[in-house]
């Protein structure tokens, strides 16, 4: 696996996921910040976009896919999320930190990393 990666922090959605009756009511707030393992070596070199990963899209993607569905468990969705940028862009591996900053009211914060390659 690559030692290089593109990463994109800070990425916030509002979806579907969680178990009690309240989160399957209305989407929730899910903070992302991705790491996205390939070689960078090939647009170093040329300074195009065709020889890296166009996150724009790779962002698009990563709303629509997210969007799509309801999930009970952010180690489901997350999981799901990193087999679908696998499958979807050229990627060696990826990891996932995604949290649910609004979960609870006290200032707890659940989350989940997590890493995936091909």
């Amino acid at each position: 696996m690559s030692a290089n990666y593109l990463y994109l922090n800070n990425i916030e959605l509002f979806l579907s996921v969680g178990i009690n009756p309240a989160e399957q009511l209305s989407p929730q707030l899910v903070k992302i910040d991705l790491k996205l393992f390939f070689d960078l070596s090939p647009s170093s070199i040329s300074d195009q976009l065709r020889d890296t990963v166009d996150y724009a899209a790779l962002l698009a993607s990563l709303q629509e896919f997210a969007t799509s569905k309801h999930w009970n468990l952010i180690e489901s969705l997350a999981h799901d999320l990193a087999q679908h940028l696998l499958a979807t862009f050229p990627l060696e591996a990826v990891e996932i930190n995604l949290s649910k900053p609004k979960a609870f009211s006290q200032p707890i914060i659940p989350g989940i990393v997590l890493r995936r390659s091909r």
